[in-house]
């Protein structure tokens, strides 16, 4: 397909007028529920939040401990301090892992493997490595609305893991639907319209669906995300289909700044990889999906999205 603007963008951008009109429109409720019960944060806030804010309290400690690491000049202190750092870090991370590979790839002075000299890495080489781990550890995604209900916690920039959603309802629109020229401009604009007719609160993320093509990945369809799926009624008679999706299980990438296709394909490549643990009982997706959680108006450095594939059981496949 050929828009010229990406249509995960205009998605974006209509994700965001959205996301404002409703944090204006809710306002006086959210003060009076405020002030009518002190504790209400607390105790209403969805799972996924509590785990979002402890599981980066955790990242930002092990940003800080990774920063020892990049000061030491001594080899031994610099791999014992990554290892120190990755033990702070969940067992499963995936960036637990690589900070263990990089403590094992610094050699020490002592170390008589000539082998292990040969393949481990330089001081400086590290360095670079550790620098960009740390960003990615210390890196807070900023959540504009509120996630459709069940919905599990976004998963840190850098990180790879697998993690389970629940049913969910979304207004979805086919890219390759669109009668005029600018098909990305008219597929957008049918899904805004029907959005903003049927006053369906905004949540975040919204979601692409990319398919394989002898090209790469090519935009397949996009779609708005249904706050609970008892909200309106399913409609697969137009355009803009309202339906129902099934319970999944995605294998998930956080990633920063801009969704383009070039670090879709990166983060797939990455995430089919780092599957190969699964092979005997899962199958990936061929599509691609992709979460964004951001409007034009966050800078692109702080913007965050997630690439997904979804894990297929081998007794399902054909």
């Amino acid at each position: 397909m050929n828009s010229g603007i990406s249509p995960l963008l205009m998605l974006l951008v209509a994700a965001g007028t959205l996301w404002g009109q409703d944090t204006s429109k809710h306002q006086a409720a959210e003060k009076s529920k405020h002030f009518s019960a002190s504790n209400s944060k607390q105790t209403n806030e969805p799972s996924w939040k509590a785990k979002h804010k402890e599981r980066m309290k955790i990242y930002q400690a092990a940003a800080k401990s990774l920063q020892n690491a990049i000061d030491q000049a001594d080899k031994a202190q610099m791999s014992q301090s990554i290892s120190a750092t990755a033990a702070m870090l969940p067992v499963t991370s995936y960036l637990a892992k690589k900070l263990r590979q990089l403590a094992k790839a610094i050699p020490r002075a002592d170390d008589d493997d000539k082998k292990a000299k040969s393949e481990s890495l330089s001081v400086q080489e590290a360095k670079e490595q550790l620098v960009k781990i740390s960003g990615q550890l210390e890196f807070q995604p900023k959540l504009e609305a509120d996630m459709p209900n069940g919905f599990p916690a976004p998963t840190p920039v850098g990180e790879i893991e697998i993690k389970s959603y629940p049913g969910y309802r979304m207004a979805r629109t086919k890219l390759d639907d669109a009668p005029m020229s600018g098909e990305g401009n008219s597929s957008f604009l049918r899904l805004f319209n029907h959005i903003q007719s049927n006053e369906i609160a905004m949540t975040a993320p919204v979601e692409m669906t990319y398919r394989q093509t002898d090209s790469g990945v090519s935009e397949s369809t996009m779609a708005f995300l249904y706050k609970d799926p008892n909200i309106g009624r399913v409609d697969e008679t137009g355009a803009v289909k309202v339906i129902d999706v099934e319970p999944k299980r995605v294998i998930a990438m956080g990633l920063r700044g801009r969704a383009v296709k070039e670090r879709i394909e990166q983060a797939e490549k990455e995430l089919r990889k780092h599957s190969a643990t699964y092979a005997s009982r899962f199958a990936l997706s061929r599509d691609v999906r992709v979460l964004g959680y951001n409007g034009p108006s966050v800078p692109v450095e702080e913007q965050f999205f997630e690439v997904q594939l979804e894990l297929l059981k081998r007794s399902s496949i054909r």
